[in-house]
């Protein structure tokens, strides 16, 4: 536990000194072995919790609860071999390629509509694509019994993967429909309106920050129509982006209904699970060693690390148990 949460919140050079500081003699090789083994168990357990999902067992932790789902992209440099070794070092030519892992957390609202500190948390991602990421969402979803939640709020930009497959994982985990509520990134849909100002070469500063306020009071008031038709009339190519996610605009009814607007939670949780460990100068991934990085990291940043060790240590015929 100690060497696989060190190895997961820095370098292994690092952790092994970190260590080494604590009284843990270990070389690197040891950490790294030891590390990627224990990821590799927890990544087997997360296999069980689809397995459970596919035989229909679902958990109760949801009850009456008002949950929220947000889910995002990030960005990590891959390892990927070719060719021969190099004479002069013996190492492995490589091509590094940009990677897009998926990350959502499901996380418990309070009556405002923020976060509750202390609830329900969960953070899951994959190196997978945008099918193996929903594929673990509903697992996890069905582990905490999401259908018996009072109210489901569901949050992302305006991407086409996550909006495309909601119907799939509503039905999958078997959510009450009219318990769900889409919603578009509040901060994202300023952006946009920001582009679509941008475009306008003959407008001073201020009269395109103007027409963007003037916007986002339209859309604050519940006057989504008029802001659509005030988008069309700047560029129409860019405002499909508000006719695409039209039902996923209602902010003022979110607002009444004390529900969230924004995915700040996810868009946090992409900053600390996959920047600040996996994304950096220098740094390519073989994409099996990321997959359990961020797996290990989704648990640390969620808080549960103690119970992710108490889970993996079981036998695996007592993992069934575990995860009811």
């Amino acid at each position: 536990s100690n060497v696989a949460s060190q190895v997961a919140r820095s370098p292994v050079e690092e952790a092994t000194a970190i260590l080494q500081d604590g009284g843990l003699e270990l070389n690197s090789k040891t950490v790294t072995r030891i590390s990627r083994r224990l990821a590799s168990r927890a990544l087997e357990f997360a296999g069980e919790l689809i397995g459970r999902m596919r035989s229909g067992r679902k958990g109760t932790a949801c009850r009456g609860l008002r949950i929220a789902i947000a889910i995002d992209g990030g960005r990590v440099r891959t390892r990927n071999p070719y060719g021969r070794r190099r004479r002069s070092t013996g190492r492995r030519r490589f091509k590094g390629e940009w990677r897009e892992p998926k990350v959502f957390v499901i996380y418990e609202l309070d009556e405002n509509g923020r976060r509750k500190k202390k609830g329900l948390c969960i953070y899951g991602g994959t190196m997978g694509q945008a099918d193996e990421c929903f594929e673990l969402l509903a697992a996890y979803l069905c582990y905490v019994g999401a259908h018996l939640a009072e109210e489901v709020v569901i949050l992302g930009d305006g991407a086409e993967w996550i909006w495309n497959r909601v119907d799939d994982l509503v039905k999958k985990v078997a959510i009450n429909r009219s318990k769900v509520t889409e919603v578009v990134d509040f901060y994202h849909v300023v952006e946009r309106l920001h582009e679509i100002a941008k475009t306008q070469l003959a407008w001073t500063d201020r009269e395109r920050q103007l027409w963007v306020t003037a916007r986002v009071a339209q859309l604050k008031a519940g006057h989504v129509q008029a802001m659509m038709r005030a988008a069309d009339e700047i560029n129409a190519e860019l405002g499909n982006y508000f006719h695409n996610n039209r039902a996923r605009l209602d902010y003022k009814g979110c607002r009444n209904r004390h529900l969230p607007i924004g995915s700040g939670a996810v868009e946090s949780g992409i900053r600390r699970i996959i920047n600040l460990r996996l994304k950096g100068n220098g740094n390519f991934w073989d994409i099996k060693n990321a997959e359990g990085i961020i797996h290990l990291r989704c648990q640390l940043v969620a808080g549960r690390w103690t119970k992710l060790i108490e889970s993996v240590i079981l036998p695996r015929e007592h993992w069934g148990q575990c995860a009811a």
